[in-house]
């Protein structure tokens, strides 16, 4: 047995649980392990080892001292507006009475970006600083024009570019310079900016500092989770301390709005990843699928109950909106699908100008077919958007970089991208494609997870999974354990939801405690569940009537 293996069952893990600590690729020793479970904020890099830091808080602090006009230009995801929020509030928080302009563009109607449009109506507002947040990397032509009239540009940023960026004023991005964890999201690159900032004017051990340090987490969870950035380093640290500090939020959004729309406080329920992930992300991205990302923002950094009431209702239907036409898309009749022999590809134009919901749609082709995913819309007959969504195999902005005589514009990362390309160029694009020679990954990454822990039901406890739930956050790079639960009896299973296409079950673990199951898309599968011998699945807390263990299924071995 190895020393980290034998560590564990020393500290209390359970013999199932320290194989799995065991088999974790980035823990190969005791410093590791502890380094693991620590979750130290000791162990976060100072943000003065960022690129151009000096450089933009030196613009930064002239534009305070002159009291010069700044917009804070994000991106319109769920990271660049969380992005958004904490540049906001750490510029208002460094200068008392400065109030920083912020702008998305629109998703519908201008795309991902800083363009040249939006430099002539900023400099009619008597702009002289603009600071991108979770964007900017590559918008050569806007940057430059905006360099070239004295508007100066900050890009904050955590996406690669295909070229040097030196023509804008400073470019900040854990990418460049050397950084040692290269994989923040936007938002916590603007995080670290904003540390920085109050460090260098207050000092580091300042009550100013102190504050934005832990309040801003909050954003910063939201950003790094909906992202899907790597859950390792420094973003697994700080993900770890912002689920703390959510559930004493000092934000109205969360202590006076989502706790009470999400958490079963009498059950002494807590914000986890998937509240994130599965609720805020998702209503947050509805904002500007549909309309425009201004709501999300405005619900976000809302003070008075009565803003915050009409804002948070308003995503909340803005969100079941994108769900009803999302389904629509799904089922029409217009989607054209292109397969590749070469690359393990799917291309989809739909047809539709629901630009908004192309990435969902590419999530979904993406799971469903195993393969990475394009799909395409248009408004109009000139110009076709589309969203690249993968599993990190086919390298989307390696790709996009190779067709970039063809598109009109593109951008993203590995595994997820985007692109526009004129109608006319559609076919060209599918021969190019066609060319592609893709070479196989040393190590592929599996779209099915590997089975992490196998346990016979009857020693399914609630000791168990909070163990198994001790280790997140979870994340990209490190997944929750996919358990394989044998022996299992399923008592009963019936369909529900409004199709009927999701299966709810329970079967009994230790002691004979029943435990709740949940199958999404398993509505079918109501008598074979019940002569399975297995279960595979996501062990978790279901907190709906009482707090109680339940299994999110994914698969399932029949006798």
């Amino acid at each position: 047995m190895s020393e980290v293996y034998e560590h564990c069952c020393k500290i209390g893990f359970d013999p199932l649980v320290s194989s799995f600590i065991d088999s974790i690729d980035f823990i190969n020793n005791i410093d590791d392990l502890k380094s693991f479970l620590n979750k130290n904020k000791k162990e976060l890099h100072s943000p003065f080892l960022l690129s151009d830091i000096d450089k933009a808080l030196g613009r930064i602090k002239k534009a305070f001292e002159k009291n010069e006009k700044v917009v804070i230009f994000g991106d319109f995801d769920s990271d660049g507006v969380s992005a958004t929020c904490i540049m906001y509030w750490g510029l208002r928080k460094a200068k008392k009475g400065f109030i920083p302009e912020v702008f998305f563009p629109n998703r519908l109607s201008e795309g991902h970006g800083l363009q040249k449009e939006h430099i002539d109506r900023f400099k009619q507002d008597d702009i002289s600083l603009i600071i991108t947040v979770d964007c900017g990397m590559g918008d050569k032509e806007a940057i430059t024009l905006a360099q070239s009239i004295d508007i100066d540009v900050i890009v904050v940023d955590h996406h690669m570019a295909d070229e040097e960026m030196d023509y804008a004023f400073a470019v900040v991005n854990p990418r460049h310079n050397g950084y040692p964890f290269p994989f923040l999201a936007g938002a916590g690159v603007s995080y670290k900016l904003v540390q920085a900032l109050h460090s260098s004017l207050f000092g580091e051990n300042s009550l100013e500092h102190k504050d934005v340090s832990e309040n801003l987490l909050d954003y910063l969870v939201i950003g790094t989770i909906g992202d899907l950035v790597s859950m390792t380093g420094e973003n697994r640290i700080l993900v770890s301390q912002g689920l703390l500090h959510m559930n004493q939020s000092k934000f109205p959004f969360l202590k006076d709005f989502w706790q009470y729309k999400i958490l079963k406080k009498q059950l002494n329920e807590v914000f986890n990843e998937e509240h994130i992930s599965f609720y805020m992300a998702p209503r947050i991205n509805a904002a500007s699928r549909l309309e425009d990302a201004k709501h999300a923002f405005n619900f976000l950094t809302a003070v008075h109950p009565k803003k915050l009431i009409e804002c948070g209702d308003y995503i909340e239907g803005l969100n079941e909106n994108r769900r009803e036409r999302l389904f629509a898309l799904e089922k029409s009749d217009k989607l054209e699908v292109f397969e590749f022999e070469n690359i393990p590809l799917v291309l989809v134009n739909t047809h539709s100008n629901e630009l908004g919901l192309l990435g969902l749609l590419a999530s979904r082709f993406n799971d469903i077919h195993e393969k990475s995913a394009i799909v395409l819309g248009s408004k109009n007959d000139e110009t076709f958007t589309a969203s690249c969504r993968g599993d990190g195999n086919l390298h989307f902005f390696e790709i996009l970089t190779s067709l970039n005589d063809l598109l009109t514009k593109y951008g993203g990362h590995k595994a997820a991208a985007g692109f526009s390309l004129k109608v006319e160029d559609f076919d060209e694009l599918i021969k190019r494609l066609k060319q592609i020679k893709y070479i196989k990954p040393s190590v592929e990454t599996k779209f099915v997870q590997k089975i992490d822990i196998e346990i016979d039901a009857s020693k399914i406890s609630e000791g168990i999974l909070d163990q198994i739930l001790s280790l997140g956050p979870f994340g990209e790079g490190f997944r929750k354990p996919l358990l394989k639960i044998t022996n299992s009896k399923v008592a009963y299973s019936k369909q529900i939801g409004k199709d009927g296409s999701t299966l709810s079950f329970s079967f009994r673990g230790q002691n004979n405690v029943s435990i709740r199951g949940i199958a999404f898309g398993f509505g079918d599968k109501v008598e074979e569940i019940k002569k399975s011998e297995s279960l595979i699945g996501y062990l978790g807390y279901n907190y709906f009537y009482k707090k109680e263990m339940q299994l999110r299924l994914v698969d399932f071995e029949l006798t």
